[in-house]
């Protein structure tokens, strides 16, 4: 799972947590945050305009490497710092948190503001409801998720 954010964006923070919590009972789900500016992505020029006159997005190449090791922290304070040059008014709001999720190479979700898809039951939940991750990593779940009271009825 990609998390692109803007550190100006409390949105952004707050699915920071969510899903640094989630990596930390993940273990089987590899999860990467970016700094969206930092690799072009959500770039917003004063010079683009769109046939309506809105501000469009322009995607830049660059050349990016993200390091992992296994005993690394998800969401340490220190990897935001890299990059921080880069100008986060740049930075197409509308567009973020965004999350892109990946099995074996393959693009399975992409999520442009996911904060707005996930709503009210939040990320944790849409990632549950898309089999991305396991009850068992939502506090105080054990094992396996439990079946509710109509999911009973039904497997009898």
């Amino acid at each position: 799972m990609v998390h692109h954010l803007s550190q100006s964006l409390e949105r952004c923070y707050d699915l920071d947590a969510t899903l640094s919590r989630l990596a930390r009972s993940s273990p089987s789900t590899k999860f990467i945050r970016v700094k969206a500016t930092a690799i072009g992505f959500a770039l917003k020029s004063s010079s683009d305009t769109g046939a309506l006159g809105g501000s469009s997005s322009k995607i830049r190449k660059t050349n990016t490497t993200i390091l992992l090791s296994e005993d690394t922290d998800f969401f340490d304070d220190e990897d935001l710092e890299i990059g921080e040059d880069a100008d986060e008014a740049e930075a197409d709001t509308d567009m973020l948190p965004t999350m892109l999720v990946y099995e074996k190479g393959e693009l399975l979700h992409t999520w442009v503001r996911v904060d707005w898809e996930a709503g009210q039951d939040g990320v944790e939940n849409l990632l549950f409801r898309h089999n991305l991750i396991s009850r068992r990593s939502q506090p105080g779940a054990q094992g396996i998720a439990a079946l509710s009271d109509d999911e009973e009825d039904e497997r009898d």
